[in-house]
């Protein structure tokens, strides 16, 4: 996957993803946080997911998608999530 790549390049973005995600760790082995949705989208990326409409429109679409997921088109999101979290315990 990374042949032709740079050995120092990968390095460093090893080593400036794991201080990034550092507390996100310690969060996760904490128990401080059950799970999470993270992610972005790009017109590339939005075109391999959802096929058939202009780019502009696939990424909207999955725009849409995760901010269902993550319910942020619900005005209760944050009490849901709650409830969540307690069936999940």
């Amino acid at each position: 996957l990374l042949k032709g790549v740079n050995r120092e390049r990968i390095g460093n973005f090893q080593k400036v993803a794991r201080h990034g995600m550092c507390k996100y760790g310690e969060y996760m082995e904490c128990e401080k946080v059950s799970w999470s949705v993270i992610g972005g989208r790009c017109k590339d990326w939005g075109g391999k997911v959802l096929r058939g409409g202009a780019q502009e429109e696939e990424v909207e679409k999955v725009w849409n998608g995760t901010l269902k997921a993550r319910r942020g088109n619900l005005d209760n999101g944050i009490e849901l999530w709650k409830k969540d979290e307690e069936r999940l315990r």
